[in-house]
C-alpha cells in the first residue's frame, strides 16, 4: 500500500514538472528568437492542465473526494476544445454557441457524479446547468414561435403517456 502513494504521488508530480517545464521552453524558444505565435496555441493552455486534472483523477481514484478534480478538467478540456474550434472557424458561430459555455460546466458536474462515487449532490447542477444551456441553445438557434410549440406538444405528450398511479380499490 505505501508503495502505491509513493508512485501515484511521483506521478502526479511527473505530470506537473513535465507541463512547466513545456511552457518553459515555449518561452525560451521565443526569448531566443524561435517566431512562436502562442496565439496559435492558446487553448493549449487550458486542455493541457485540464488534461493533468483527468490524469491526477485516474492516478488517485478511489481516494475520498478526488472525483472534485474532474470538474475542473473537465471545463478547461471542454473549454479548450471549444476555443480551438472557434479559432479555427475565425469565430463564425460565436453567437449559435454560446450556449456551450453553460453546458460545459454542466457536462463536468455529470462527469464527477458518473466517474466518481455517484454522489446525488453533483446531479443537480448538472441537470439544472444542462437545462439552462438548453434554453439558451433553443432560444439562440429557434424561433419563440416555434419554440413553444415544441414546449406544448412535449407537455402534452407527457400528459398523455403519464402513467396513471393506480388508486386503492375501496
Amino acid at each position: 500500500m505505501e508503495q502505491s502513494q509513493t508512485s501515484s504521488k511521483f506521478s502526479s508530480r511527473t505530470i506537473w514538472g513535465v507541463i512547466i517545464v513545456g511552457v518553459g521552453v515555449v518561452f525560451l524558444l521565443r526569448e531566443m528568437g524561435v517566431n512562436i505565435n502562442l496565439g496559435d496555441f492558446w487553448p493549449a493552455v487550458l486542455i493541457v492542465p485540464g488534461l493533468a486534472f483527468w490524469a491526477l483523477f485516474f492516478l488517485k481514484r478511489g481516494q475520498r473526494g478526488i472525483e472534485g478534480v474532474l470538474i475542473p478538467g473537465t471545463i478547461l478540456v471542454l473549454y479548450g476544445g471549444f476555443f480551438l474550434f472557434e479559432t479555427l472557424v475565425d469565430w463564425k458561430y460565436t453567437s449559435e454557441t454560446a450556449f456551450f459555455y453553460t453546458l460545459a460546466v454542466g457536462l463536468a458536474f455529470f462527469a464527477a457524479h458518473y466517474l466518481g462515487n455517484r454522489s446525488r449532490g453533483f446531479l443537480v447542477p448538472a441537470w439544472i446547468l444542462t437545462g439552462v444551456s438548453a434554453l439558451q441553445f433553443f432560444s439562440t438557434t429557434l424561433t419563440w414561435d416555434f419554440m413553444w410549440s415544441v414546449v406544448l406538444i412535449i407537455v402534452g405528450l407527457w400528459v398523455l403517456l403519464k402513467r396513471k398511479k393506480r388508486e386503492p380499490d375501496n
